[in-house]
C-alpha cells in the first residue's frame, strides 16, 4: 500500500494487527497472520537456540524489526525469529549486530523478496523453513551475497554461524545438532 489511509492504519495499531506489517521503501507490506504451528515452530526454535546463543551474550527473539540505518521508518523487514548482539538493540528493533534471521514461510508471504534487503545489512546467516515439512535452507553471507548450504552425503544442513548441523527427521521435525553432539528436534 503506498498511501493507506489513516483509518486503516489506526484500526491495525488498535487491534494489534500491524505488529508484523513491514516498510519497504516506503511501501507498507501487510503480512499474513502466522498459523499457530507457525507460531509454536517459532517458539521451539527459541527454545532450541537459546542455549546455544546466550553464553555468547546473544539474545533471540520474535517480531522484532531489522531496520534500515539510513531510513528507518522507512524500510525495514520484521524476521519471525532473530538472534542479535542486544547492546546494539533498541526498544522496537535494530539496525546492526544481527547474527542470524529465521524466514518461516506462511501462504503468500514474501519471506524470499527478504533475502537481498538481510544481505544489504550483513547478517552472516539466514534461514527459511517450510513449517509444515520442516525442510530448512541455510544462507551464509559471503562479500554481500548469500550462498546456499547445501545438505552432506545424510542429508544435513551446515549452519556455520553457531557450529550447527540441521536435519529434518520423521515427524516432521528439524533437528538441531548442536557442536557437542545433542540434538533437539523442533
Amino acid at each position: 500500500m503506498l498511501e493507506p489511509p489513516e483509518w486503516f492504519l489506526e484500526d491495525r495499531r488498535a487491534s494489534g494487527a500491524d505488529r508484523r506489517d513491514e516498510v519497504w521503501d516506503g511501501v507498507i507490506h501487510v503480512a499474513p497472520q502466522p498459523t499457530i504451528e507457525h507460531q509454536l515452530l517459532e517458539t521451539l526454535l527459541e527454545l532450541a537456540l537459546g542455549p546455544v546463543i546466550r553464553p555468547l551474550g546473544l539474545q533471540i527473539a520474535h517480531t522484532v524489526s531489522v531496520f534500515d540505518e539510513r531510513g528507518r521508518d522507512k524500510n525495514y523487514r520484521i524476521p519471525d525469529v532473530i538472534v542479535f548482539d542486544p547492546a546494539r538493540a533498541e526498544a522496537n528493533g535494530t539496525t546492526s549486530g544481527v547474527q542470524l534471521v529465521i524466514e518461516i514461510f506462511s501462504p503468500h508471504d514474501e519471506s524470499r523478496k527478504k533475502v537481498s534487503f538481510y544481505a544489504a545489512r550483513g547478517i552472516p546467516e539466514l534461514w527459511l523453513i517450510e513449517p509444515a515439512t520442516r525442510v530448512v535452507e541455510v544462507y551464509v553471507l559471503r562479500e554481500g551475497v548469500y550462498f546456499g548450504s547445501f545438505p552432506d552425503t545424510h542429508g544435513r544442513v551446515t549452519a556455520p554461524r553457531f557450529a550447527l548441523q540441521l536435519d529434518t527427521v520423521a515427524g516432521p521435525k528439524l533437528r538441531i545438532m548442536m557442536a557437542d553432539g545433542s540434538t533437539v528436534d523442533v
